[in-house]
């Protein structure tokens, strides 16, 4: 079982599950806390340093554009310009160092 995680908090509060037989426990209410009437206990999770950092990484990530303009820019002008030169040897040992990290094929 995985549970996503959307957003940090020191502790988060967590329902407890237990392996026991009987009825199903009642779902959590609406504001994250077990149901009403729910007699379970809450566990806290604690996220490390390096979770929190990750997590601000993943926002600042996701705020930069997807393409750079600005290098797009620049290549159009050398392509337009007839500047810009293809390293053909660059390309196919890109090309042969890809296909050595795909898997065999029995074909």
């Amino acid at each position: 079982m995985s549970n996503k995680i959307d957003s940090i908090s020191h502790q988060v509060p967590v329902t407890r599950q237990d392996n026991r037989s009987g009825p199903a426990e009642s779902a959590p209410s609406a504001t994250g806390g077990p149901a009403a009437g729910d007699k379970t206990s809450a566990d806290t999770v604690e996220l490390t340093g390096m979770a929190q950092r990750l997590k601000a990484l993943e926002a600042a990530v996701a705020e930069l554009p997807e393409v750079d303009e600005a290098r797009v820019a620049a290549l159009r002008e050398q392509i337009a310009s007839g500047e810009y030169t293809v390293d053909s040897r660059s390309v196919a040992d890109k090309m042969l160092g890809m296909d050595k990290l795909l898997p065999e094929s029995d074909q």
